[in-house]
């Protein structure tokens, strides 16, 4: 059995309208909460890259409530994908939302394999521009 995790340390909030987690995060528009979330399948043979899946749960009246929803949603996902599912990150900048949409945790090689943050250079190809 898993410890607890309080909420407050789960979440982190990015300015009056907008909480943010790992998988996804709740903003505040149209005077409604709302729960976001982008994440891609994985194919069997882990070379396929599918394309990203966005989901949406809205018209709740309090944060907590979106952020619920939201947890759910990934704990489903979780029980039914296991290892293939890979949630986006939404860019984080101050002083509002992005409508640009999420983005790779790490960075994009030539090949269309992800490779993650903190490798060295010399140790990753460089994709051709």
């Amino acid at each position: 059995m898993t410890r607890h995790v309080p909420r407050t340390a789960r979440w982190s909030q990015m300015g009056p309208n907008e909480h943010r987690c790992a998988e996804g995060r709740v903003i505040f528009r149209a005077g409604q909460w709302f729960a976001e979330m982008t994440y891609r399948l994985n194919g069997a043979e882990g070379g396929d890259l599918a394309k990203p899946q966005r989901w949406e749960a809205g018209r709740f009246k309090r944060p907590r409530n979106a952020m619920i929803a939201l947890e759910d949603r990934v704990t489903e996902l979780r029980r039914r994908h296991a290892e293939a599912v890979v949630f986006l990150e939404w860019p984080r900048r101050l002083g509002g939302t992005s409508r640009r949409g999420p983005r790779l945790k790490g960075r994009l090689l030539a090949a269309g394999q992800l490779a993650p943050d903190g490798l060295a250079g010399d140790e990753i190809a460089a994709p051709d521009d």
